[in-house]
């Protein structure tokens, strides 16, 4: 079975502290770059599909606050009993609390609408890592760059450090089976 990594570049240009409220935070794409599977890059980040040596950075969790288009990337609404999904990507309240239970799901609260939403039962190992620290990652584990799409990714964080401030740019990512 394969692993991929779902990424997202966060930024905070306005806020007083970075990334300390919800308002303030933006999601740099409407979706997630697309990332080439890469499991030397999976251990370098998160210790993903490695055996050692541990990442610089252990997994830290999906950030709080977070934008609110990232927020409903990574959860879902539930949908209680009797009434009808908005989305394909809905969840009903009966598969959730088996999800839960099992440990594949967590749950949040909306950061807008406070309801409670359900992260994916196949997605795991979130976490984040402001410019800097994404690339002493890299470099703790001798990685070399490869892929075009992450160079660009890098690229664009660097332009928003420039213009923002520094860890005023995160990336955020987790992983699928």
């Amino acid at each position: 079975m394969g692993c991929d990594i779902h990424f997202f570049i966060e930024y905070d240009s306005k806020g007083k502290l970075p990334f300390s409220d919800t308002s303030e935070i933006e999601l740099e794409t409407t979706g997630d770059f697309f990332l080439p599977r890469d499991y030397d890059l999976f251990a370098a980040l998160s210790g993903v599909r490695s055996q050692s040596p541990l990442p610089k950075f252990p997994p830290r969790g999906f950030p709080s606050p977070v934008s609110e288009a990232l927020f409903e990337e990574y959860f879902s609404n539930i949908v209680e009993p009797g009434d009808k999904p908005l989305s394909d990507y809905d969840e009903l309240r009966e598969h959730v609390n088996d999800y839960v239970q099992k440990g594949y799901s967590e749950l949040q609260n909306h950061p807008v609408t406070k309801k409670e939403w359900v992260s994916c039962p196949d997605w795991h190992t979130p976490s984040w890592l402001y410019l800097s620290e994404f690339l002493l990652a890299l470099d703790v584990h001798s990685y070399l760059l490869q892929s075009e799409q992450l160079t660009q990714a890098l690229k664009i964080m660097e332009n928003i450090e420039k213009m923002c401030g520094r860890n005023r740019v995160r990336a955020v990512f987790w992983f699928d089976n």
